[in-house]
């Protein structure tokens, strides 16, 4: 008996250890990321120039793919900010993925909306398809150099392709991203969406950019080369997640996925927290599913700099983070019961869940939202359910449940 105490308290060590280890090394990188993205950002040479000159014409032509299923109160509004976009040189390709609420009666007002503009319709009618097939599908009939891609309930900022071109030429990118902001944000559900996307966009992307890493493709307000599409072969069908995929594959092929802050797509939040819960838990999903299938390959990848494998992993592994505050309860919890002491776990719980929160700080620092400092203690209300959309996720992976998780919509308009 007294072996088997001295082997449980080695491995309770041993795990206190690990855990502990995790999440320090989690609050110094999300503190990291917060600090760093206050610094002032250094624009790459030419960058400014080219987006003018392309503004005037020369620029490469660029596909705008915009996909759609049941997408009929969003799409015309969304084809119209793309079809007025200052970038000259665009054809624009709505993909009709088998809906039945008229989003193709809806897309072709949006062709008659803007006569000049180069608009075409592309109808699929197969019930078991994804986003990942209609989109690929679809490639077939893009000629641009360039494929941008929106959903299909965003509103664009005017110059949002300009800026796109102008940056994924001018660092020769395989992929470039966007920023996210919202078209509303009146309202618990749009204002911690919001906070959300400052966190995500303007502090952790913006710092990555800054010290020279990698940023995510999101799979809106964002641009990828067709070549480099062409080269990785499309997207991932099986993938919940296909933006996260490419991104891993863009990086494992050794090119670059950057961030251009000026290139702004406003989307609309979920209209209720159950569908709140059920985006937070599909990208989760998707997200660790794609961990599951590279993380091997990251690690054993001769193309990568330690920074960018370090990186990549950190990437892949966001949101298992997630269930270290589990970890840290369960660990209490023993504590408690065989040593009869829980202060350690106490810091280390508040460490871990408060940390998290410098990044919406930041974020309302550099975009001098200072009302919405207000709201953080309600952030917390959120964060518990994006736990719960995680832990909800982690059930429907291990039970092999991977069916698409659809957001609801209203309609957009901007506030």
């Amino acid at each position: 008996m007294g072996e088997w105490s001295a082997l449980f308290v080695r491995l309770f060590i041993a795990g206190q250890i690990l855990v502990s280890s995790a999440v320090v090394l989690y609050a110094m990188l999300t503190l990291a990321s917060a600090i760093v993205s206050l610094r002032r950002e250094v624009r790459p040479r030419g960058l400014d120039a080219r987006f003018r000159r392309y503004a005037e014409g020369g620029g490469p032509l660029v596909t705008v793919m915009v996909p759609c299923r049941n997408e009929a109160s969003v799409v015309r509004s969304t084809l119209r900010s793309v079809a007025t976009q200052s970038y000259p040189n665009i054809e624009i390709i709505a993909i009709d993925d088998n809906s039945s609420d008229g989003t193709a009666d809806q897309i072709e007002l949006a062709i008659s909306d803007s006569p000049g503009a180069d608009i075409r319709l592309v109808r699929r009618a197969y019930p078991n398809s994804n986003k990942a097939r209609a989109l690929n599908d679809a490639l077939r009939y893009a000629r641009g150099e360039i494929v941008a891609f929106f959903d299909a309930d965003y509103i664009l900022d005017r110059d949002c392709v300009g800026w796109l071109v102008a940056r994924i030429e001018t660092t020769q990118a395989g992929a470039v991203q966007g920023r996210v902001r919202l078209a509303q944000t009146r309202g618990p559900i749009n204002r911690a969406v919001a906070l959300e996307r400052l966190a995500g966009f303007d502090v952790r992307m913006r710092a990555k950019s800054r010290v020279g890493l990698n940023t995510q493709f999101g799979g809106t307000v964002g641009a990828v080369r067709r070549s480099t599409l062409d080269k990785l072969g499309g997207f991932e069908v099986s993938s919940l997640t296909e933006d996260t995929d490419l991104t891993v594959r863009i990086i494992l092929a050794g090119q670059r996925v950057v961030f251009e802050p000026c290139a702004i797509g406003y989307e609309q939040a979920p209209p209720d927290l159950r569908n709140y819960v059920r985006q937070k838990s599909r990208w989760a999903q998707g997200h660790m599913r794609v961990c599951l299938d590279h993380w091997s390959g990251v690690l054993r990848s001769n193309r990568l700099s330690f920074k960018d494998r370090f990186d990549t992993l950190v990437f892949l592994g966001y949101y298992f983070v997630h269930f270290l505050p589990l970890m840290v309860l369960a660990f209490a919890g023993v504590s408690y019961a065989y040593f009869g002491g829980v202060r350690f776990y106490s810091i280390l719980l508040v460490v871990g869940l408060s940390l998290p929160f410098s990044e919406f700080g930041a974020g309302i620092v550099i975009q001098r939202r200072w009302r919405e400092a207000y709201f953080l203690p309600v952030m917390l209300f959120f964060y518990i359910l994006n736990m719960a959309g995680i832990y909800w996720a982690m059930l429907r992976l291990l039970t092999g449940r991977d069916d698409w998780l659809k957001t609801g919509r209203a309609s957009v308009a901007r506030s």
